[in-house]
């Protein structure tokens, strides 16, 4: 009886030892099965593709592509000093309708064909830096070519003197200066005369500037700013331009995408064209916003804005936000209200002619 017993524990024990063997081989197996499935997983998964689609760019290679792909679109006109033959020639030869202060047509400031005495416009006298930039305002105001003046007092622009206007011009509005070719001066004190050559046809600029503010009305009613702050509004504006506007794939670009009408109106714009809408928004917003222009490093002209927040500077970037954004969605927010300091890794500018920036970007 006692031999049975043990038998039977050893025959039991025995059964055990195998079913825990079976056990573990079943469990090895699966093991290994798992392993091999995630590896050939892994395997297909990178199959045919390059490391760096994955990796992260780093800010310095994302702001080395952003230099090569979107900069050097921006370039501001030429300006000449014109001999005083070369003035009296300009104005004779224009049309009168494309004159503010003179008549233009005729050696002696009369229209050949034109015998009426109330279209003659009197002589237009400008005395200071100021009445001249009122003037030129004018002009691009009506999208005039040529303005003719006598000088009084001991007030004598020059080149320099038109060339630094120009440019304030350009910063105030963005409604009406752009798509300029070339700029001069030239005469005598007793008749001195401007030109603009614009680089599209002056019915098409007024077309465009005419439906430019239509456009920009129908961009305010696509951004809901019901209840935000001016930060809040700043990258509302950000967000909406980067989602809206494309930078175009090939030079030459096209003159219209210099504007902010491109922009809303084809959503295609390079530099310049993003920063005037980013200026026309914000501005309508109530929010001080600059236009900038300067150099990215080594080369290239570029433009951007400075914006005006809590009685502080900061510059910001749209087009690169945009760009740098190809690559890193983080990025979209990369040159949003930074500093001098961040941007002059990338750009250099005319730092005495613009506002000085906040020391630390705005949080």
């Amino acid at each position: 009886m006692r031999d049975m017993r043990k038998r039977m524990i050893r025959n039991i024990t025995a059964a055990v030892l195998v079913l825990m063997l079976v056990l573990s081989s079943s469990a090895c197996s699966s093991s290994l099965d798992m392993k091999s499935i995630l590896s050939d997983g892994a395997a297909d998964f990178g199959e045919g593709k390059q490391e760096q689609d994955f990796a992260l760019l780093s800010s310095d290679e994302i702001m080395n592509r952003l230099i090569d792909e979107f900069s050097g679109s921006h370039s501001e006109p030429e300006g000449e000093q014109i001999p005083d033959d070369d003035a009296d020639e300009i104005l004779d030869s224009a049309d009168p309708d494309s004159v503010i202060g003179g008549n233009g047509g005729t050696d002696d400031g009369t229209d050949e064909n034109n015998t009426d005495e109330s279209d003659v416009q009197e002589t237009l006298v400008i005395a200071s830096r100021q009445e001249l930039k009122q003037a030129m305002h004018q002009m691009f105001d009506e999208t005039k070519e040529v303005l003719n003046f006598r000088c009084e007092g001991n007030y004598l622009p020059d080149l320099d003197e038109l060339t630094e206007i120009y440019l304030e011009l350009e910063r105030e509005d963005p409604f009406d200066v752009f798509c300029l070719g070339r700029y001069g001066i030239g005469g005598s004190p007793d008749n001195m005369t401007v030109f603009y050559e614009y680089n599209l046809e002056t019915d098409v600029l007024k077309q465009m500037k005419e439906e430019t503010r239509t456009l920009l009305e129908q961009a305010e009613n696509e951004i809901n700013i019901e209840g935000m702050s001016d930060y809040e509004i700043v990258c509302e504006v950000n967000d909406y331009l980067c989602d809206t506007i494309v930078y175009p794939e090939a030079e030459p670009y096209a003159e219209e995408t210099h504007t902010a009408y491109s922009a809303f109106k084809n959503g295609s714009a390079v530099c310049d064209g993003y920063a005037r809408a980013a200026k026309l928004l914000l501005n309508d917003y109530g929010i001080e916003c600059d236009f900038v222009v300067g150099e990215c490093i080594p080369d290239g002209g570029h433009a951007w804005n400075l914006v005006n927040l809590d009685g502080e500077w900061y510059h910001m970037d749209v087009t690169w936000n945009d760009g740098g954004a190809e690559w890193d969605e983080n990025a979209r927010s990369a040159y949003l209200l930074v500093t001098d300091d961040f941007m002059r890794q990338s750009r250099v500018w005319d730092e005495s002619a613009y506002p000085a920036s906040a020391d630390e970007a705005y949080r």
